[in-house]
């Protein structure tokens, strides 16, 4: 029995690793994903100009990615 519970266990191992693998988020530390993927509320701050776009292109990039998210809708920013 403890040979088919251990083989059992590798082969979950194996789908979730599969599964997961393409979820950029659970590789990362806290600190790069909080660089990766900016708050919502700072992307409004910096297409106001008030909060500057990192120098960093990758992680420009990501901010301007998640700035393509929000659009102006009358007062204010909102999400789509």
């Amino acid at each position: 029995m403890p040979r088919l519970k251990k083989w059992m266990e590798r082969q979950l191992d194996l789908l979730l690793e599969k599964r997961f693998r393409s979820l950029e988020t659970l590789r990362l530390s806290p600190l790069e994903i909080r660089q990766r993927y900016p708050r919502e509320q700072n992307i409004p701050a910096v297409l106001n100009g008030k909060l500057v776009l990192p120098d960093d292109p990758i992680l420009r990039a990501a901010a301007q990615r998640y700035a393509g998210y929000f659009r102006l809708a009358g007062q204010g920013w909102r999400r789509w």
